[in-house]
Order: structure tokens, then C-alpha cells, then sequence
């Protein structure tokens, strides 16, 4: 029954998230306003959920704690010192943690954990060896800062949530940036391995909850990953003839940073999911389930 409710849970938590983005492209053609971090919500939902079941609430709340220090840390050290985002500037509103809005802290959390169950599903191991442990933190920050990448220059130039003075070849966008949220998640994920992750796994909640073997989590999370597309992909759809000027003057059509960053998650972030979901299969038939 329980593991009939969690697999319920989170293809609810799925169709949730095509239902949010069906009813922002209706919005957008409506208003012709477009939101896109719309397409975070499902991903955000199915992070706090799958890391109660897969660790406990105790544990995946400390994981919690573990990733806004670590951004809050790492940011605050760009805008002060560059190092390791570059220079660059918060418009949000709200809370501030130092120079960081507080959203922006809290939410590297559901960025690290879906690089890491991806990472998990690629090339984890049910007794936990030392490469599962150095290789899931690595893929993890990669694949977290795909994601952002997916929505920077958008966020970015487009909303104007940040800017970097200095600009960036990626629509105002500097090549720190990924390198900056390479290190931040990694950074996470390793603490996670070695205080949070113990060195074998135990059963959580079922012989489907069990780290390193292919649960129905893994699998769902692969598809929100794909599902990024869809941010990026709707904005293109919706956003047209409009123009933005970055902070060094340089000129950009919004038309084409919706079509660039539609293209970066289709060559990563679908191709993630595609390859996730082949090894899911792949490693079920080899359990025998």
C-alpha cells in the first residue's frame, strides 16, 4: 500500500507540473506575460517529497540547511570578492541573507537533489563504494547547473532578476556563472555523501526507497528533468518582437534568448531524461522487476 501511494504521489506531483505549464502558456497568450520559473514548481514539490521518503523529513530538512549555506555562502563571496560566480548583482525583493534574496538560498536545494537522484540512477551503487560517493556529487553539479542554464539568460537579461557589470557572452552571462554553480552544488552534494548519506543503505520506507537501486523516483525525476524544456520552450512560443538592452548596451532579442535557452535544454536536460530513463529500464530488467 505504501509503495502504491508514493508512486501515486509522484506522478501526481508529474501531471502537476504539466498542468502548471499548460495553464502558463494559456495565461502568456492571454496576457502576453509570461512567468517562467512556473516550470520550477513540479521539480520543487517532487524534491522535498522524494527526499522524505528516500532519507526521512529529519534528514532531508538537514539537506536542506546544508544547500543554503552553501549558496548563501558562495554568493555572498561573488558579490563581495567574484569568486566563484563573478560579479554580479540581486534585484529580487524580499529577505536578504547577507546579498542574496532568501528565495534564491532556499532554492538550490531542489537543483541539488534532482542532479543528485539523476547522478544516483547513472551510477549509483546499492553498497555505496567510494566512486558512487565522488562520481554522484560531480554528475549532480552539472546537471543542477544545466538546469539553471535553462532559465539564466532568461531570469537574467530578460526579467531582470540579476546582471553581471561585467557582462557575459550568454546574453549578459559570463562563463563564471556555470563554473560558480559547478562548485556550489558540488560542494552540497559532497557534504550530503559524507555526513547526511551513510556508507551502506538501509531501507527507508521500502525496497523501492533504497539509494543506488532504480525507484520509481528515479524514474519520475528523470521526467521532470525533460520537462524543463518546457519553460524556455513556451516563452518562445509566446514571446515575440520584443527587444532588451544588457548592461553594457549590447541589444538582444528576447525571441532568441527563449530559442537559445530551449535549445541548451534540449541537448542537456532531454537528453538527460532520455538517457535516465533507458538505464531505469535497463537496471529494472536486471533486478528482474
Amino acid at each position: 500500500m505504501k509503495k502504491n501511494k508514493k508512486k501515486i504521489i509522484g506522478w501526481g506531483i508529474v501531471i502537476l507540473g504539466f498542468i502548471v505549464e499548460l495553464y502558463a502558456l494559456i495565461s502568456g497568450i492571454t496576457t502576453n506575460v509570461y512567468e517562467v520559473n512556473y516550470g520550477l514548481f513540479a521539480i520543487m514539490i517532487f524534491s522535498y517529497v522524494a527526499g522524505t521518503y528516500i532519507f526521512g523529513f529529519k534528514k532531508m530538512l538537514v539537506m536542506n540547511v546544508i544547500s543554503a549555506c552553501s549558496a548563501f555562502l558562495f554568493e555572498n563571496m561573488s558579490v563581495s570578492f567574484g569568486f566563484p560566480f563573478g560579479y554580479f548583482n540581486h534585484f529580487a525583493s524580499g529577505i536578504r541573507i547577507g546579498n542574496i534574496p532568501l528565495q534564491v538560498g532556499l532554492g538550490y536545494y531542489f537543483y541539488a537533489f534532482s542532479g543528485w537522484l539523476f547522478a544516483d540512477l547513472i551510477i549509483g551503487d546499492k553498497d555505496n563504494d567510494k566512486l558512487s560517493k565522488i562520481a554522484r556529487p560531480l554528475i549532480g553539479s552539472f546537471i543542477a547547473s544545466s538546469m539553471d542554464l535553462a532559465t539564466d539568460a532568461i531570469n537574467g537579461l530578460v526579467m531582470g532578476s540579476y546582471e553581471y557589470p561585467s557582462g557575459g557572452g550568454f546574453f549578459g552571462s559570463p562563463l563564471t556563472n556555470s563554473f560558480g554553480w559547478i562548485i556550489t552544488t558540488f560542494v552540497t552534494l559532497i557534504i550530503w555523501e559524507y555526513f547526511i548519506i551513510p556508507k551502506k543503505h538501509k531501507k527507508v520506507q521500502s525496497e523501492d526507497s533504497l539509494v543506488g537501486t532504480p525507484s520509481i523516483f528515479h524514474l519520475q525525476n528523470c521526467i521532470l528533468l525533460g520537462m524543463q524544456i518546457l519553460a524556455p520552450f513556451i516563452g518562445f512560443i509566446i514571446v515575440k518582437n520584443k527587444e532588451v538592452i544588457d548592461v553594457l548596451g549590447n541589444s538582444w532579442q528576447v525571441h532568441y534568448v527563449y530559442e537559445s535557452s530551449t535549445i541548451v535544454a534540449l541537448l542537456i536536460l532531454v537528453f538527460s531524461m532520455i538517457l535516465g530513463i533507458f538505464t531505469w529500464i535497463r537496471k529494472r530488467e536486471k533486478n528482474g522487476e
